[in-house]
């Protein structure tokens, strides 16, 4: 779990698509493309970015507006009788409020093979 350079995305979250990077320096970069359900498209983007730290399971993300905490878990997947388990880091709390709080993060790597081996091939 969080290896250098992993990124972790958001699976379900009304405000838009979240995605997670963890460089090799230390730094990560947090950012919502937000989306308009009657635009059907991403209108706009908004950014944490700072350092993050890994202490056992528990990962704290330290912006200049935020700190974040996040708890190593894994999530199970069930599409179309195919099954899944993702490495997760869930969210469990944040100093001032953001847009990733509530939101589960995925690995995405492992999130995308499986969403891919479970679509129909045309």
């Amino acid at each position: 779990m969080a290896r250098l350079g992993d990124q972790y995305v958001s699976l379900e979250c009304p405000a838009g698509d979240i995605t997670l990077t963890l460089a090799k320096s230390g730094d990560f970069s947090l950012v919502l493309n937000e989306w308009d359900a009657s635009r059907m498209t991403h209108t706009s983007e908004r950014r944490l970015e700072g350092q993050w730290a890994l202490d056992g399971d528990t990962l704290t993300l330290s912006s200049a507006i935020a700190e974040l905490v996040y708890s190593r878990s894994t999530s199970g997947l069930n599409i179309a009788g195919k099954k899944a388990t993702i490495d997760t880091y869930m969210w469990e709390q944040s100093s001032q409020p953001t847009f990733a709080d509530s939101v589960a993060l995925l690995e995405r790597v492992a999130l995308d093979g499986f969403l891919l081996s479970v679509t129909p091939k045309r």
